[in-house]
Protein backbone atom coordinates (compact mmCIF):
# COMPACT_ATOMS: atom_id res chain seq x y z
CA UNK A 1 0.00 0.00 0.00
CA UNK A 2 1.50 3.32 -1.02
CA UNK A 3 1.66 6.26 1.46
CA UNK A 4 -1.34 8.06 -0.07
CA UNK A 5 -3.48 4.92 0.18
CA UNK A 6 -2.31 4.45 3.77
CA UNK A 7 -3.30 8.03 4.62
CA UNK A 8 -6.77 7.57 3.09
CA UNK A 9 -7.11 4.24 4.87
CA UNK A 10 -6.28 5.76 8.26
CA UNK A 11 -8.64 8.72 7.82
CA UNK A 12 -11.71 7.00 6.41
CA UNK A 13 -12.01 3.40 7.54
CA UNK A 14 -12.81 1.97 10.92
CA UNK A 15 -9.98 0.45 12.96
CA UNK A 16 -11.43 -3.06 12.53
CA UNK A 17 -10.60 -3.14 8.82
CA UNK A 18 -7.05 -4.21 8.12
CA UNK A 19 -4.96 -2.95 5.20
CA UNK A 20 -4.93 -6.52 3.88
CA UNK A 21 -8.72 -6.68 3.87
CA UNK A 22 -8.86 -3.33 2.10
CA UNK A 23 -6.33 -4.49 -0.50
CA UNK A 24 -8.38 -7.64 -1.11
CA UNK A 25 -11.54 -5.59 -1.61
CA UNK A 26 -9.78 -3.20 -3.98
CA UNK A 27 -8.30 -6.08 -5.95
CA UNK A 28 -11.74 -7.65 -6.30
CA UNK A 29 -13.17 -4.38 -7.52
CA UNK A 30 -10.32 -3.69 -9.93
CA UNK A 31 -10.58 -7.18 -11.37
CA UNK A 32 -14.26 -6.69 -12.07
CA UNK A 33 -15.39 -6.57 -15.68
CA UNK A 34 -17.53 -3.65 -16.72
CA UNK A 35 -20.28 -5.98 -17.88
CA UNK A 36 -20.70 -7.14 -14.26
CA UNK A 37 -22.02 -3.70 -13.48
CA UNK A 38 -25.49 -2.96 -14.72
CA UNK A 39 -25.89 -0.64 -17.65
CA UNK A 40 -26.93 2.12 -15.26
CA UNK A 41 -23.89 1.66 -12.98
CA UNK A 42 -25.55 -0.57 -10.41
CA UNK A 43 -23.60 -3.07 -8.33
CA UNK A 44 -24.78 -6.04 -6.29
CA UNK A 45 -24.96 -6.22 -2.51
CA UNK A 46 -21.78 -8.32 -2.42
CA UNK A 47 -19.95 -5.81 -4.62
CA UNK A 48 -21.24 -2.93 -2.48
CA UNK A 49 -19.96 -4.59 0.69
CA UNK A 50 -16.53 -5.07 -0.90
CA UNK A 51 -16.58 -1.48 -2.20
CA UNK A 52 -17.22 -0.28 1.36
CA UNK A 53 -14.21 -2.12 2.74
CA UNK A 54 -15.67 -5.56 3.33
CA UNK A 55 -18.45 -4.54 5.71
CA UNK A 56 -20.93 -7.15 6.90
CA UNK A 57 -24.41 -7.69 5.48
CA UNK A 58 -25.79 -6.52 8.82
CA UNK A 59 -23.97 -3.19 8.61
CA UNK A 60 -25.10 -2.67 5.02
CA UNK A 61 -28.69 -3.37 6.11
CA UNK A 62 -28.36 -0.92 9.04
CA UNK A 63 -26.96 1.74 6.76
CA UNK A 64 -29.87 1.18 4.36
CA UNK A 65 -32.26 1.78 7.25
CA UNK A 66 -30.46 5.05 8.10
CA UNK A 67 -30.48 6.57 4.64
CA UNK A 68 -28.25 4.60 2.26
CA UNK A 69 -30.10 4.38 -1.06
CA UNK A 70 -30.72 0.97 -2.53
CA UNK A 71 -32.76 -0.12 -5.52
CA UNK A 72 -34.87 -3.27 -5.70
CA UNK A 73 -34.81 -5.07 -9.03
CA UNK A 74 -36.44 -8.51 -9.19
CA UNK A 75 -36.14 -8.82 -5.40
CA UNK A 76 -32.41 -8.02 -5.54
CA UNK A 77 -30.92 -5.01 -3.77
CA UNK A 78 -28.67 -2.99 -6.02
CA UNK A 79 -26.53 0.03 -5.22
CA UNK A 80 -24.86 2.85 -7.12
CA UNK A 81 -21.26 3.63 -6.20
CA UNK A 82 -22.09 7.35 -6.27
CA UNK A 83 -24.75 6.76 -3.60
CA UNK A 84 -22.30 4.72 -1.53
CA UNK A 85 -19.66 7.45 -1.76
CA UNK A 86 -22.17 10.17 -0.83
CA UNK A 87 -23.42 8.19 2.17
CA UNK A 88 -19.90 7.51 3.46
CA UNK A 89 -18.90 11.18 3.05
CA UNK A 90 -22.03 12.35 4.86
CA UNK A 91 -21.46 9.95 7.74
CA UNK A 92 -17.65 10.05 8.01
CA UNK A 93 -16.44 10.05 11.60
CA UNK A 94 -19.76 8.86 13.05
CA UNK A 95 -20.17 5.59 14.90
CA UNK A 96 -23.06 3.39 13.74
Amino acid sequence: MDPKQQQIFEKTLSPGISPEKLDAALAALNGENEHNKGSAGFISEKQARAYLGGISRTNLWRWSKTGLKSYSVNRRKLYKTTDLDSFVEAHAGRQT
